[in-house]
């Protein structure tokens, strides 16, 4: 008789277990919809240039001047936040602010700015501001 009960309590807990740990993963599967949902209308449309310049295998960024911090020159921000510094950047490129779509190959040279990724410059290209 004990041991009857003790299987029925058992199976119970099971369920019940069950059946909360499945409206857990839809309440987690409705916000991630929403959070899709949100990621997808706060992106912006891209211009069809970069887009294309972006196919040709170029890079587009922006030109940085941090000649003010220790040991660093001009560094390379990409639009995702992301940082290079380049090794041979011409000085025609080396303005604040200017646009660039830019090839490029990760470099293991150190530097003292320590910003971010060393990078060696192929081809530079200036980009009309949108």
């Amino acid at each position: 008789m004990k041991k009857i009960f003790t299987l029925h309590i058992f199976l119970v807990i099971l369920v019940f277990g069950c059946i909360g740990s499945k409206k857990k993963k839809n309440l987690n599967k409705e916000k991630e919809t929403k959070t899709l949902a949100v990621n997808k209308t706060n992106s912006a449309p891209k211009n069809p240039v970069n887009k294309n310049i972006e196919k040709l295998g170029y890079t587009i960024g922006r030109v940085i001047d941090k000649t003010k911090t220790s040991g660093c020159t001009f560094v390379i921000q990409v639009n995702d936040s992301s940082v290079f510094e380049p090794v041979n950047l011409e000085s025609k490129f080396k303005k604040d602010g200017l646009k660039i779509a830019f090839k490029h190959k990760k470099s293991r040279a150190m530097t003292t700015c320590m910003m971010g990724q060393t990078v060696v410059v192929s081809e530079v290209k200036t980009l009309k501001e949108e």
